[in-house]
C-alpha cells in the first residue's frame, strides 16, 4: 500500500459545512480515501502511520484483510465493519482496530478506524480477574497492592466498614490480635493460600473469622505487585456448631455456584466453573461432568483436576448410579462421591467428585451439600444442555448437518497443526456440483435443497468417521482427509465421481446432467504451506475440473512447484 498525503483544501464560506474530507482531517484514529481510481490515500496522521505499518512484511495478512473489508463494502455499496489485527509502531506488539468502510460512490469510499487495543485488555484483565474470583466462595473480594493496602473492595465493604473506609488501609491494622511484624498475612502474601483463618476486629470491636483463600498478582517482569482474594466469614460456624447455622452456609455456597455458572456464556465456561466449583465446595482433588445426550448416553463435558484412573471406570460408575441418592463408591483406593441430575424427561448429567487420598472421607457436611447442589442443578444441567445445541447449530449447515465454512476452516487449522506435529501427510478435496443452477431454474429450490443433502450423504458414506466435511456455502463442499498421500486421494475421489452418478436422475436436464468436479490438494509437512495456500491449490484444482469437461478430478501441483508457477509469471 503506498501512502498519500493530503492536499491543500480550497477556503469555504463559514456558513458551510465542512466537507467529508475536511472532518475526517481531525478524526482520533486513521482516516482513509479511496478514490474511483483505487488509490488509498490517508487524510491525516493516523492514517498516515497506518498505511506506513500495512506496507510492512509482516503486515501482508492485515493489509489483505483491508483490502478485504473495502472490497466487501464496495460491492454490497453499504458500510462494512471489522476489527483489523496489525503489528504495532516499533516494538509496541499487535494492536487491535476497529475499521469501518463507508462507500459513497461505486469505486469511492472512506474508511476510518478506532484502536481498540487497551479496551479489549482491559476486558481481559477483567474476564481474568473473575476466573480467579470464581474458583472460591466468598462473603466479599479484595485486592491490595505492593505496598500491602487495599486497593479493591467489593460490594459495599466488610465487617461493618464501608468500601471508602477500607481502601488504602493496611489489613494488619484491622487484626484483632498481632501476630509479629514477621508473620506473613494472606493479604500480601506471596504464594496461593486458601482458607486460612484470620481473626479481625468489627467495625463495632467485635471478633469476626474470616476463612481468605488468596493469590498473588505478579506484574510481567515477574515483579509482585500485590495480591487479590476473597473472604468468607466463618464466625458462626467457629462459635456456634450448629445444624442452622450449616444450612446457611450451605445455601449460600450453592447459590454462589449456581450464580457463578448462570453468569457465564458459553457452555463448557458453565461446566468448568461448575466443576472445579463443586470440586471445592466439597474439598474434593477432582471433579468430572457427565451429560447425557438425546440417545441417553453419558457424554464427558468437563473435567476439572485429575482422577488419577481411567475414564472407563468413570463411565461405569454413572450407569450405576441411582438417580435418586448420592452414590459413593472406592475406585482404585479412590473415595468418588457422585450426584446425578433429571429433569421430568430423566436423567439430565451426572458429577463425580473424588479424592486422590486413598484414606481421605466424605463427611456428612459434604453430601448435605451435595443433596442441595443436586435439587438446584436440575434446572442448571438443562440451561447448560440448551446452550450446548445452540453452539452446536451455529457449528453446522442446518440443510445438510455439515459443518459450516467457518468450524471448517477454524478446524481445518488444527488438523494440519496436528499432520506438520506428527509428520504425516494429509488431502484436501474441494467438491463443486457441475449444472447444480439448472435444477434450482427448472425445478425448483426444494430439489435443489434435496439434491445438496443427497451429496451430503454420498460425501459421508465415502469417508471415515474422523474426516472432515464441510459445506463452504451454495453447490460448494470441502473435505480433509488425514494420513493420506496422493494415491489414496485419488482412489478416493474416484469413489466419489462414481458414487455421485447417483445423483444423475435428480438433475435440471437431460443435456445438463448433475456431477461433481474436484479439486485435490495434498499437504506436505515437510514444507511451510499455510491454510489459505492449501486451499487456494485445491480450489485452483477445483476449477480446471470444471474447465475440462466436468465430472473428473485433478490432482493439484506439489505446494513448492505451485509456488514456483506464480513465480514465474
Amino acid at each position: 500500500m503506498s501512502v498519500k498525503s493530503e492536499g491543500k483544501r480550497s477556503t469555504r464560506k463559514a456558513a458551510q459545512p465542512p466537507a467529508p474530507i475536511d472532518a475526517l482531517t481531525g478524526f482520533p484514529g486513521p482516516a482513509l480515501e479511496i478514490t474511483d481510481g483505487g488509490e488509498i490515500r490517508a487524510l491525516n496522521a493516523a492514517g498516515r502511520r497506518l498505511m506506513a505499518v500495512l506496507d510492512r512484511r509482516d503486515a501482508n495478512e492485515a493489509a489483505l484483510a483491508m483490502l478485504d473489508l473495502i472490497k466487501k463494502a464496495c460491492d454490497q455499496g453499504s458500510a462494512a465493519r471489522s476489527t483489523l489485527t496489525v503489528p504495532g509502531e516499533a516494538a509496541s506488539g499487535m494492536r487491535k482496530l476497529d475499521m469501518t468502510v463507508v462507500p459513497i460512490a461505486a469505486r469511492q469510499a472512506y474508511v476510518v478506524g478506532l484502536d481498540i487495543t487497551a479496551a479489549l485488555d482491559a476486558v481481559a484483565a477483567s474476564e481474568q480477574r473473575y476466573r480467579d474470583l470464581v474458583e472460591i466462595s466468598a462473603d466479599f473480594a479484595w485486592e491490595t497492592g505492593a505496598d500491602g493496602t487495599f486497593t479493591f473492595v467489593s460490594g459495599n465493604g466488610a465487617f461493618g466498614f464501608a468500601t471508602r473506609m477500607l481502601l488504602g488501609k493496611n489489613p494488619r491494622d484491622l487484626l484483632l490480635r498481632d501476630p509479629g511484624a514477621a508473620a506473613v498475612l494472606p493479604f500480601n502474601t506471596p504464594a496461593p493460600v486458601r482458607q486460612q483463618e484470620v481473626w479481625v476486629r468489627n467495625a463495632d470491636g467485635s471478633p469476626i473469622c474470616l476463612a481468605v483463600s488468596a493469590k498473588p498478582i505478579f506484574g510481567k517482569d515477574g515483579r509482585r505487585l500485590g495480591a487479590r482474594g476473597v473472604c468468607h466469614d466463618v464466625t458462626s460456624s467457629r462459635l456456634v456448631d450448629s445444624s442452622e447455622t450449616r444450612r446457611r452456609v450451605r445455601e449460600r455456597v450453592v447459590k454462589h455456584i449456581v450464580d457463578s455458572v448462570l453468569k457465564l456464556k458459553t457452555a463448557k465456561g458453565m461446566l468448568d466453573t461448575a466443576a472445579r466449583a463443586i470440586c471445592h465446595a466439597v474439598d474434593g482433588s477432582a471433579c468430572e461432568a457427565f451429560l447425557f445426550d438425546s440417545h441417553g448416553r453419558a457424554v464427558k463435558a468437563a473435567q476439572f483436576g485429575e482422577t488419577g484412573i481411567a475414564e472407563r471406570y468413570s463411565r461405569q460408575l454413572v450407569k450405576r448410579m441411582d438417580p435418586g441418592d448420592l452414590h459413593q463408591a472406592v475406585v482404585a483406593g479412590r473415595p468418588v462421591l457422585g450426584m446425578m441430575t433429571r429433569s421430568e424427561q430423566g436423567p439430565t448429567g451426572v458429577f463425580l467428585v473424588w479424592h486422590v487420598e486413598p484414606n481421605a472421607a466424605w463427611t456428612e457436611e459434604n453430601e448435605l451439600l451435595l443433596v442441595e447442589l443436586r435439587d438446584q442443578f436440575s434446572g442448571v444441567v438443562l440451561q447448560i444442555a440448551e446452550q450446548r445445541k445452540l453452539e452446536t447449530l451455529s457449528r453446522f449447515d442446518e440443510l445438510t448437518g455439515l459443518v459450516n465454512r467457518r468450524y471448517f476452516h477454524e478446524e481445518l487449522d488444527l488438523r494440519i497443526d496436528r499432520a506438520q506435529q506428527r509428520s504425516r501427510r494429509g488431502t484436501l478435496i474441494y467438491v463443486d456440483l457441475d449444472n447444480f443452477k439448472q435444477v434450482n431454474d427448472n425445478l425448483g429450490h426444494d430439489k435443489g435443497d434435496a439434491v445438496l443433502r443427497k451429496l451430503s450423504d454420498v460425501l459421508r458414506s465415502n469417508t471415515r468417521e474422523y474426516d472432515l466435511i464441510g459445506r463452504l456455502g451454495g453447490d460448494e463442499f470441502a473435505m480433509w482427509l488425514d494420513d493420506t498421500d496422493a494415491n489414496v486421494a485419488i482412489k478416493r475421489g474416484e469413489m466419489l465421481l462414481a458414487a455421485t452418478q447417483a445423483l444423475k436422475n435428480m438433475s435440471g436436464s437431460p443435456d445438463h446432467p448433475l456431477a461433481i468436479s474436484l479439486g485435490i490438494a495434498i499437504y506436505d509437512p515437510r514444507g511451510s504451506e499455510s491454510r489459505d495456500a492449501l486451499i487456494a491449490r485445491a480450489d485452483a484444482a477445483m476449477y480446471e475440473s470444471k474447465h475440462g469437461g466436468k465430472g473428473r478430478l485433478t490432482l493439484a501441483a506439489a505446494a513448492a512447484e505451485a509456488q514456483q508457477r506464480v513465480n514465474e509469471r
